[in-house]
């Protein structure tokens, strides 16, 4: 998994779409990871309930980055540092779900 920061000179434009995740209880002290880019298009994978809370926090800090408002932002170093959180964490859920053979790379 490829866990790095961009850097300015990396083209810093978002994919069109965000991933959908959800995740589900199931049995045996597993639960579901489902991924997809609509409710319509889910891949399932089973992972042991202790993953999910972690994912759930990034899922959460994910979302919570994606909603920084940077289209009247004056501050050029803020507008920089968020557009580069964006396209971090877009990228690392990208690897994440990939990691669990989710979406092709």
């Amino acid at each position: 998994m490829a866990d790095t920061w961009p850097s300015l000179s990396d083209d810093l434009e978002l994919a069109d779409r965000n991933q959908v995740w959800k995740f589900q209880a199931s049995d045996n002290g597993l639960a579901k990871f489902l991924v997809g880019y609509s409710e319509y298009d889910l891949r399932t994978v089973s992972l042991k309930e202790v993953y999910i809370p972690t994912l759930a926090c990034f899922d959460l800090e994910y979302w919570l980055a994606m909603d920084l408002d940077d289209a009247d932002e004056e501050d050029l170093v803020a507008l920089s540092k968020a557009r580069l959180l964006k396209k971090y964490m877009q990228k690392l859920r990208y690897e994440i779900a990939s990691g669990c053979h989710l979406l092709s790379r």
